[in-house]
């Protein structure tokens, strides 16, 4: 009588807590759904022509615009971790609407990438997509706090310290190897303009030189990765990511060389040279690393989590 009381005490128990099990189930699914269905903002360069869209696709958007589609898996599911993590840090800070460029994140639409891809659209689009589904919602922190997960398409050879480019130490963003960079086809190139040419861009700046100077500007120190932190352009100095900016050059990382006629840079890589190196990201995963370790090689210290 005893075992028949406790077994019906049971079976009531269960039926009465299995509804709210349900329901608790549901209500985590749905947590799960809405947080893929999140919404992010975006616009153009000029802050104009905002639109809406949802985080995953914006995910999706993002790594198509910023890492060639031909890339290894493991590459494009440590890109997808890096534009989930700088978006997130961005709205953390209080950003309301992204910007698609250099100064926030490239991101290209469906219509974008069926002229990008052609015929191959399809293919890479299911490939971008299956990378980004299998890591959505991981991101980086550092200290228990988002990462500001800068990246860059190909570095001189080593990446570069945020307290070097940007002024702004970020512990996980100091300079580390970056591995395959150098083996690029497109690591160095020089681009050459007259002295003409030179001294015009500066004038624009508000710089007077003449075409007749021996030098127009002179490195006075660099970092060993070729970042010249001090230039001398008349009376006033500059560093690499000033000159960068004036000459539209592929990167702050640069020899100058001058002639009575024209000025010669040789730049090496290509972006900022901060945080994680793209291309060198790609070699690490044709060698067997996977997207942790390629993400905790850049990002040193930080954690990935969810």
């Amino acid at each position: 009588m005893k075992l028949y009381v406790f077994i019906t005490l049971v079976l009531s128990a269960v039926m009465f807590f299995f509804p709210f099990l349900s329901v608790s189930r549901v209500f985590s699914e749905k947590s799960s759904v809405e947080n893929k269905n999140s919404t992010v903002v975006i616009s153009d360069m000029n802050g104009e022509n905002k639109e809406e869209t949802e985080l995953f696709d914006y995910i999706v958007g993002t790594v198509a615009a910023e890492m060639p589609a031909s890339f290894e898996k493991e590459a494009l599911k440590a890109q997808a971790v890096a534009a989930y993590t700088y978006q997130k840090y961005l709205r953390e800070k209080g950003t309301e609407v992204i910007i698609d460029g250099s100064i926030h994140q490239e991101y290209r639409t469906d219509e974008e990438l069926k002229k990008l891809w052609g015929e191959d659209y399809e293919k890479y689009k299911a490939k971008i997509e299956n990378a980004v589904e299998s890591v959505y919602g991981e991101f980086l922190i550092y200290n228990g706090e988002t990462v500001p997960a800068l990246y860059h398409a190909i570095s001189p050879g080593n990446t570069e310290s945020s307290e070097v480019i940007f002024g702004r130490k970020v512990n996980c963003l100091s300079g580390v190897t970056a591995p395959g960079d150098r083996l690029s086809p497109r690591y160095s190139e020089e681009i050459s303009f007259t002295k003409k040419e030179a001294v015009d861009i500066f004038s624009e700046k508000g710089m007077k030189l003449s075409e007749k100077s021996e030098k127009l500007m002179e490195v006075k120190s660099c970092t060993d990765n070729s970042y010249p932190t001090e230039i001398e352009v008349g009376t006033k100095k500059l560093c690499g990511k000033d000159i960068r900016e004036y000459f539209s050059l592929p990167s702050p990382f640069f020899e100058v060389t001058e002639s009575s006629s024209e000025v010669v840079f040789t730049v090496y890589g290509r972006g900022h040279g901060v945080g994680m190196s793209q291309y060198s990201a790609d070699y690490m995963a044709r060698q067997g690393f996977t997207y942790k370790d390629i993400l905790l090689h850049f990002y040193k210290g930080a954690e990935i989590t969810q």
